[in-house]
């Protein structure tokens, strides 16, 4: 994330999420949910939404962010 400049922060209120919320919602349960066929192609197909975040942001509640510039949404 540093390496080029975002952050993972909460939808309502730009915080940043910290690790719990990074670990277990966005990559543990995208895992578990990786059982469903096609799962991972829809995920990945969410990207190109006007908000850009995928179906693990939306269950975690977060959106990535330019750490340079912290209210812009990527």
């Amino acid at each position: 994330k540093k390496v080029v400049n975002i952050r993972i922060v909460k939808v309502n209120t730009c915080a940043n999420v910290g690790f719990a919320t990074n670990v277990l919602l966005r990559m543990i349960l995208n895992v578990v949910l990786g059982i469903i066929p096609f799962y991972g192609l829809v995920d990945i197909l969410f990207i190109f939404r006007r908000d850009r975040r995928c179906i693990h942001d939306f269950i975690a509640g977060t959106h990535v962010v330019d750490s340079r510039s912290p209210e812009s949404v990527l």
